[in-house]
């Protein structure tokens, strides 16, 4: 028997439609494709389906950066690290999927551009340029933790690298695909990702746009829209 395993488009800080047909059809699992921006802890706005004993993981997107808020309620506690995907493969319900949260910028790595820095420390050891003196390091201060927040929502060339050397049936990102006949704002590399961890089937968000696209070599790609839900094999689930 196949395990019933939905893909949800970014929330956006609404999870009742979600939430009332996860529970009315109980699915194995949710996988949430980014851009949640939380208006409570994960715990407690997962909580209904936990309860049910409904698998709940997911990727961070862009905007769960946006803030300090909105940050520390996807990062911190006790359910964060079991939840993100991000860099990581697990079996679920004996499907292994891996994750990729976040977006390519300029600052740190936008393909088909060489990356800036190559991980989030590299770029938080060169933020504040060393011939800064006291009172410029002090006047800028803000800034600089404004640049800390938002690259948390940036891939950056480690995890990437780090997520192509596993294994993965199922690959979900934020970011979307990029060849020919797939998004015109994606990213090849993002197609290459799913060839690279051998994913048969992937999912993306952030477009917010309901598409099927053309088969990428062994993988299909689907992107999930608004609030939307699909399940494994890319169909649209209404109730």
């Amino acid at each position: 028997m196949n395990p019933d395993i939905w893909f949800a488009g970014d929330p956006h800080g609404d999870f009742r439609q979600l939430t009332r047909y996860a529970l009315k059809a109980k699915p194995d699992a949710v996988v949430i494709l980014g851009d949640l921006e939380l208006p409570a802890p994960l715990e407690e706005v997962f909580y209904p389906l936990l309860r049910a004993g409904i698998i709940v993981r997911g990727i961070h997107g862009n905007h769960d950066a946006d803030d300090e808020g909105l940050w520390r309620r996807i990062a911190d506690g006790a359910f964060a690290e079991t939840w993100n995907l991000h860099g990581r493969v697990e079996s679920i319900c004996g499907v292994r999927i891996g994750g990729l949260g976040g977006v390519f910028r300029g600052k740190v790595w936008y393909p088909p551009d060489e990356p800036v820095h190559e991980s989030y420390e590299e770029f938080e050891r060169k933020l504040v340029p060393w011939w800064w003196n006291a009172e410029e390091r002090e006047r800028k201060k803000e800034w600089g933790r404004n640049q800390l927040l938002t690259h948390r929502g940036t891939i950056f060339p480690d995890e990437y690298e780090r997520l192509a050397q596993l294994e993965a049936d199922v690959l979900v990102t934020h970011e979307a695909p990029g060849r020919a006949g797939m998004h015109p704002h994606g990213h090849k590399v993002i197609d290459d990702l799913g060839e690279l961890v051998g994913a048969r089937k992937a999912f993306h968000g952030h477009h917010q746009e309901a598409v099927e696209y053309p088969k990428s070599g062994e993988c299909q790609w689907t992107s999930v829209g608004f609030r939307e839900i699909v399940d494994l094999n890319g169909n649209r689930i209404t109730l």
